[in-house]
């Protein structure tokens, strides 16, 4: 009997294992960025995410926490078209994206 719980025991050890490593390598290179509104209310202005998004790439996760700003809009003033990883919205946040 000890033996069968034993094996279920390293079963759900080596499941665990296996999703944490998963998991890691998942979001491996994605940057995640927050929206503060820091500086203004423009999407491009690196200085309104944290940390600042200097360099914009396609698989940035980008977040807009309502622990931060309850409420906010946000200029799409970025020129050409922009491709992201993810879009978050938490925390019942309340944004407007203006076109």
């Amino acid at each position: 009997m000890p033996q069968t719980s034993t094996k279920h025991c390293f079963r759900a050890t080596s499941a665990a294992t296996l999703f944490f490593v998963l998991t890691a390598f998942a979001s491996f290179g994605q940057a995640r960025y927050t929206w503060t509104a820091f500086i203004d209310s423009n999407w491009g202005t690196a200085g309104n995410w944290l940390p600042l998004r200097v360099t914009p790439a396609a698989s940035d996760v980008l977040m807009f926490d309502g622990t931060i700003t309850t409420s906010t809009s946000v200029n799409l003033d970025f020129a050409a078209s922009q491709t992201i990883g993810q879009l978050i919205f938490s925390n019942n946040v309340q944004a407007t994206l203006n076109i």
